[in-house]
């Protein structure tokens, strides 16, 4: 068999066919290639950058050139390097910005490609401007290649998003992480030992099969090192297994709840976490920390991320931990609690305290993956893309890895080992050898902190300048406002990060064509940036004034819409509560609670976000006038917090949904 180009007649378009000695099968429509993309696509045209496509008709891709305006590029991709040659020599048209892309190795390899490849097209990328097109002939004659191609694009483009998502909604949380851990933690963190070499690390995941075989990590806990994700930390503990390390790389807050439950235990764990890890845990952990750092730390810490040991975060905690292990040079690593895929309708094992999936199953589409058994188990994409990764690093490792974990998802590359089978014969380990890290102690974070304060204040003036420049520019007359700000400078590199990912992207993308682009839609991108950049100063600067503040009597009442707090019974009133609204920026609510001796947030109906209040140390009081709980509420539940019911049974209702440890009573019992 052999493929070949057909066309109807000299004035016809080509397309590709397959020749199998017998009779020609088409990879398009001979008649008119081009109608099926318009039918699927069709009005998405217009709002797409950047498509991929199997070697098409030059027709096929004239018409999405021709329908497409705000097109960039079109990466025809192929894993058959003859086909993509022969489209090249025979169906590549002229004046379309087409690129070929020869796709080789399995699926981590073909979504690393296609990575670097939209890395290019980063704000189209992000903003969902990119997509897959497929001819149904096609996919029929490569029904494999069909479906790889598409799973992949989906899945980088979803890891586009998320990114976009992530630098817009928590960069700025990250960056407030790593301040607090840095400048105000005022406790002693440890490092391990360069020398030490250890013979087996197992890695435990939060995965469903956790339940299945704990009790053989139980039997044989002191033959090899264990380091648990947070998630799983809770199962082990109940388990009376003490692992060695407990690795925690979420900045989120609510894995701070992984370690609630046995607080006395980890005074004999060792916490590895990252300088921009959960400031809740690391603020009051009871046992040792050592600090960890990555290459994406900002720069305005490097005095600290050269002090502590450089362990890649990845993107979720299971990949924080294998890096972890790596750096105990192992001879091998177990993985076990690594299901990424459902079992039994299940996500995570049972005694897992903050259950993301389950909160939220209608957030999440299923995709079949291939299990370590051979049969087909459903995944969901974010686990699908955390599978791909695992599958990279094992590449990437050089160590010997076995899959342990007893039911879930294949991992190319491990092998796969019942957990028994493979601790039974392990020597037993010796103690994991940490000391005290000096070179981090002796870091003057006072100096560093005044420093960030000046800097701070320097960086609100050049905006200000900034900001002058761009009201002085007309239609005729307009450039670049932000040419005298040092984005390369540690301290604004804090602001930016601190800023809307988006609007960023936006502006370098209108720098990048001020001959094109016109004033009004320019100048509508400088006002947003200069709001971000403002408000970002603003942010950091409240944020160094309101960590561990305390406070006072006063109450801070943050007002949401539709709900009229003096209409609630019991409700406080006087002289003593002060209101905001309830969507005022974070530093504006720190603010209106450092100017005004606030003790307490009193929130509505779950409308604040924890950091308004575990920041600066503070008290929050929620008070419920509905029973149905937010998607998020889950999050609230952190120290501080309490519910107040608006009526007996409005609270017996709350009480029935919130864990043991948050206190729930009726409003006038509280403000009496």
């Amino acid at each position: 068999m052999s493929w070949t180009i057909y066309r109807k007649d000299e004035k016809s378009a080509g397309v590709l066919a397959l020749d199998d000695g017998l009779r020609l099968k088409y990879a398009e429509n001979p008649e008119s290639p081009e109608r099926e993309m318009l039918d699927i696509l069709g009005e998405r045209l217009s709002g797409l950058s950047v498509i991929v496509t199997p070697p098409c008709s030059n027709a096929t891709l004239e018409a999405i050139a021709a329908n497409a305006p705000n097109l960039k590029k079109i990466f025809v991709a192929d894993e058959n390097s003859d086909r993509l040659r022969l489209w090249e020599v025979s169906l590549k048209p002229s004046g379309i910005s087409c690129e070929a892309l020869l796709l080789e190795g399995g699926a981590s390899l073909m979504e690393k490609q296609l990575y670097n490849k939209f890395s290019d097209f980063l704000v189209d990328m992000a903003q969902g401007r990119g997509a897959v097109y497929v001819p149904a002939r096609f996919r029929r004659l490569e029904s494999a290649f069909s479906i790889a191609l598409e799973r992949a694009v989906l899945t980088v483009q979803g890891r586009f998003c998320s990114s976009a998502a992530h630098q817009t909604t928590r960069r700025w949380h990250v960056i407030m992480n790593n301040i607090i851990n840095t400048l105000f933690l005022k406790r002693e963190t440890y490092s391990l030992s360069k020398a030490f070499v250890a013979e087996s690390v197992t890695i435990v995941g939060a995965g469903p099969s956790l339940n299945d075989n704990i009790d053989i990590l139980s039997k044989y806990q002191d033959k090899t090192f264990i380091i648990a994700c947070d998630a799983a930390l809770n199962a082990l503990i109940e388990h009376n297994i003490i692992p060695d390390i407990a690795a925690s790389s979420e900045d989120l807050l609510t894995s701070w709840r992984f370690f609630k439950k046995h607080p006395d235990v980890f005074n004999d764990i060792l916490l590895a976490v990252p300088l921009s890890g959960n400031n809740v845990i690391t603020r009051d952990y009871p046992g040792k920390i050592m600090f960890t750092s990555e290459n994406e730390s900002p720069l305005f810490f490097r005095e600290f991320k050269e002090a502590v040991l450089s362990v890649d975060r990845g993107q979720c905690v299971g990949h924080y931990a294998f890096n972890m292990a790596m750096k105990l040079k192992p001879r091998e690593i177990i993985m076990m609690g690594f299901d990424l895929a459902l079992k039994n309708g299940e996500y995570h094992c049972k005694s897992m305290s903050a259950p993301y999936y389950n909160d939220n199953p209608g957030n999440f589409s299923l995709i079949d993956v291939k299990g370590n058994d051979g049969n087909i188990l459903k995944t969901e994409a974010a686990l699908l893309t955390y599978l791909r990764t695992f599958e990279g690093l094992i590449r990437d490792s050089g160590t010997r890895v076995i899959n342990a974990t007893g039911g879930g998802a294949f991992i190319e590359g491990t092998l796969i080992m019942p957990l028994e089978e493979a601790l039974k014969n392990q020597s037993a380990k010796t103690v994991l050898p940490i000391t005290e890290n000096k070179k981090f102690a002796v870091i003057s974070s006072a100096d560093i902190l005044e420093n960030l304060k000046k800097c701070l204040s320097d960086a609100e003036k050049i905006i200000d300048d900034a900001a002058a420049a761009a009201g002085k520019m007309t239609a005729l007359n307009f450039s670049n406002p932000f040419s005298r700000i040092p984005f390369d400078d540690p301290v604004f590199e804090l602001v930016s990060g601190c800023s809307s990912f988006l609007l960023m992207a936006e502006l370098i993308e209108a720098l990048n064509s001020l001959d094109n682009i016109g004033f009004e839609k320019f100048m509508m991108t400088v006002d947003g940036n200069l709001k971000e950049f403002r408000g970002s100063v603003e942010f950091l600067t409240e944020l160094i004034h309101s960590v561990n503040r305390k406070g006072g009597e006063n109450y801070l009442v943050l007002k949401a819409a539709g709900v009229e707090p003096l209409d609630i019974p019991g409700f406080p009133s006087g002289p003593g509560i002060i209101n905001i609204d309830a969507g005022a920026r974070l530093f504006e609510i720190w603010r209106a609670a450092r100017e005004n001796n606030v003790g307490t947030l009193i929130a509505l109906n779950g409308e604040v976000i924890p950091d308004a209040w575990v920041v600066p140390g503070l008290k929050c009081i929620d008070v419920k006038t509905l029973t149905g709980p937010l998607d998020s509420e889950r999050y609230l539940w952190m120290p501080g917090y309490s519910v107040a019911g608006a009526d007996e049974n409005i609270t017996e209702e709350w009480r029935k949904i919130l864990p043991p440890d948050v206190d729930c009573n009726k409003i006038g019992e509280i403000f009496s």
